[in-house]
C-alpha cells in the first residue's frame, strides 16, 4: 500500500509541475529494479551516484533538484549511495513544494532491513537528515 501511494505522490507532484513526468525521466518504481542493480546501470539511467564522496555520476540531476528546492518548486532525484560495507542504497527523494518525501531501497543492503521504506519530512527535519542521503 505504501507503494502506491508513493508513486501516485511522485506522478501527482509531475503532474502539477507541468515539468517530466515519470515516463519522460524513465524512472521504474524501485521495487521493479534488478536486485543486481550497478552503479553502471544507474548512471546510464540517469541516477544521480555518489560512491562515498569520491566519485560521482549525473551531478546535473542533483544540482537540478537542489535549484528547485531552493526554488519552493517541486522536484525529484533519484539517487544510488552505498554503505560502508559497499552496498547500494537506492532513494526517491520527492519535494512537492513543502515537504519531503524519501522513498529507500535496503534490498540490497546485506546489513540493513532489505526493506523499501517511505519517510516524509518537513523541510527541518529534512535539514537534519539530507546529509545522510544526499551530498552538501
Amino acid at each position: 500500500m505504501k507503494r502506491i501511494i508513493a508513486l501516485l505522490l511522485i506522478i501527482s507532484i509531475f503532474t502539477a509541475c507541468g515539468d517530466s513526468s515519470l515516463d519522460e525521466l524513465n524512472f521504474l518504481p524501485l521495487e521493479e529494479l534488478p536486485e543486481d542493480y550497478t552503479w553502471e546501470q544507474a548512471a546510464e539511467d540517469g541516477v544521480y551516484v555518489n560512491i562515498h564522496g569520491i566519485e560521482e555520476w549525473n551531478r546535473k540531476a542533483f544540482d537540478s533538484f537542489s535549484s528547485n528546492v531552493k526554488a519552493g518548486k517541486p522536484a525529484f532525484v533519484r539517487v544510488m549511495r552505498y554503505t560502508a560495507e559497499g552496498d547500494p542504497v537506492l532513494s526517491d527523494v520527492i519535494f512537492n513544494g513543502e515537504i519531503f518525501t524519501v522513498i529507500e531501497d535496503f534490498s540490497r543492503d546485506k546489513w540493513g532491513s532489505g526493506d523499501i521504506e517511505t519517510t516524509v519530512y518537513t523541510p527541518e527535519e529534512w535539514e537534519e537528515v539530507r546529509q545522510y542521503i544526499l551530498p552538501k
